[in-house]
């Protein structure tokens, strides 16, 4: 997932060492997700101020599977590059 990620954002070959690639994703900004899968869910974080991967990844999952539903917990997965 991450280096479909890192893909869609950076041009060119990019190498990540293993167990960096929630580092190598955390300053991508959100709409990097939206260039592979359409959702309101974008709109509700930019309304929220979230602009990176990074800050995505950093919400408690818990509160945000709460608030947004289990789609919204699949956009932090994939922003923690799980």
């Amino acid at each position: 997932t991450a280096a479909m990620v890192l893909a869609l954002a950076r041009p060119g070959l990019t190498a990540i060492p293993s167990g960096a690639e929630a580092d190598a994703l955390a300053p991508l900004p959100l709409t990097v997700l939206a260039k592979y899968e359409v959702s309101s869910l974008l709109e509700t974080f930019k309304k929220w101020g979230l602009c990176t991967l990074g800050e995505l990844a950093s919400l408690p999952a818990a509160d945000l599977v709460s608030r947004l539903g289990r789609s919204a917990l699949a956009w932090q997965a994939t922003s923690r590059g799980e």
